[in-house]
């Protein structure tokens, strides 16, 4: 079991902080996270968990008002799935 938090751009974990990337793209089908000095590439697995979108909410304003990031098609990227799932449930 881990304790998290959310702080601005900085997830912390267990006493150590991870940072938050600040946006993300899709690249061929994957999802490209961009951090402030480095990317993550996400790929393979559903849309729902390369996108940290469990609910596959579609980008638009709603989701922009909820802080996502970025979008792969019609559906919006989030920074962290477990944000999502704490501002809806």
């Amino acid at each position: 079991m881990f304790n998290s938090q959310v702080n601005n751009n900085d997830v912390f974990f267990d006493n150590q902080v991870w940072d938050k990337p600040t946006s993300a793209e899709s690249v061929a089908g994957d999802i490209r996270y961009n951090y402030d000095s480095y990317y993550e590439i996400w790929s393979g697995g559903s849309h729902a968990w390369r996108n940290n979108n469990p609910g596959n909410l579609y980008a638009g304003d709603f989701a922009s008002t909820h802080g996502s990031i970025g979008r792969a098609g019609d559906f919006a990227i989030f920074p962290e799935n477990q944000e999502l799932y704490f501002k809806f449930f």
